[in-house]
């Protein structure tokens, strides 16, 4: 090879690896790097510019804005509050709340589903604020069961669910297992059951507690006053047509039971006996719930 060859070469690889050199330097100008504070920077975090990315530049400048549009349609919101979700409103069976009266707010407090899952809801209601209350239409109408000498036997006590055709349990319209869910949301409970046809007048009031007794949720018997054994009792309430300053010989229509607890574990009542020993003339009793809340 000789000499005017091998400059041509030297030269020509000298050109190339200017071209090489200053083709990376340009990009490492261009280079575009974000730190944490949000500047855009060079080849080194230490030129940080808050200047747009050049990606931003060739968009070119921003346009004039445009004419306001139309306003939009009036709506009514129907807001939740926050951390709510429609879940929680029991609007619907199939998507039953899992809050009783005493966490919903004021506004959400009428009729709704209470449950764990869509499976157990229920119906309730909201009564003077924080009480839960099974709602009324899910309890079974009153039935009356005729009760006379052939029925009891030998035996001085009749039960309730014995001679009935739905169990005192039954006729609140709700399962064990809804009842046992409902006791580990709430404080306390209250109970008033109604019974027809005891022939028992406000005077003799006081012998009530000797032919009717209740059958507690946890199985306890009850009376309508404490005992030693059994420290939890019923009330006897009369309708105001029947009291021992207007009432008269004739026997009362009915008279309510009321009790009310901070064991939840004792409501609702699960039966009622009859001690019908000294009864001579057949009956028509029949046992009616008027409310079942919690608190």
């Amino acid at each position: 090879m000789d000499a005017s060859k091998f400059s041509s070469i030297i030269i020509f690889v000298g050109i190339f690896l200017c071209l090489c050199l200053a083709q990376v330097k340009a990009e490492s100008e261009f280079t575009i790097v974000t730190d944490d504070s949000e500047k855009t920077c060079t080849s080194k975090i230490s030129d940080c510019s808050t200047t747009p990315p050049i990606h931003d530049l060739l968009l070119g400048l921003k346009g004039a804005m445009g004419e306001q549009g139309l306003p939009g349609v009036n709506r009514k919101c129907d807001c939740i509050p926050r951390g709510t979700t429609e879940n929680d409103k029991g609007e619907s069976r199939s998507r039953p709340s899992k809050r009783t009266c005493r966490n919903v707010s004021q506004s959400d407090q009428k009729q709704q589903w209470l449950g764990k899952n869509e499976l157990d809801s229920f119906k309730i209601e909201c009564v003077e604020g924080d009480q839960t209350c099974i709602a009324r239409e899910n309890f079974l109408p009153a039935v009356f069961i005729e009760i006379n000498k052939n029925l009891t036997g030998e035996s001085q006590f009749v039960y309730w669910n014995k001679i009935a055709s739905h169990s005192l349990k039954d006729m609140l319209g709700i399962r064990s297992s809804q009842i046992t869910w409902l006791h580990g949301l709430v404080n306390s409970a209250r109970q008033t059951l109604r019974i027809h046809g005891l022939n028992v007048t406000a005077q003799n009031r006081g012998t009530i507690g000797t032919f009717v007794q209740l059958l507690t949720w946890n199985d306890v018997i009850i009376g309508s006053a404490s005992t030693d054994s059994a420290p939890f009792y019923y009330n006897v309430v009369f309708p105001d047509s029947c009291t021992e300053t207007n009432s008269t010989a004739k026997p009362c229509e009915y008279f309510d039971v009321t009790m009310e607890t901070e064991m939840v574990v004792r409501l609702p009542v699960t039966d009622i006996i009859f001690n019908f020993s000294s009864t001579e003339a057949n009956l028509n009793v029949s046992v009616e719930n008027i409310e079942l809340c919690f608190e």
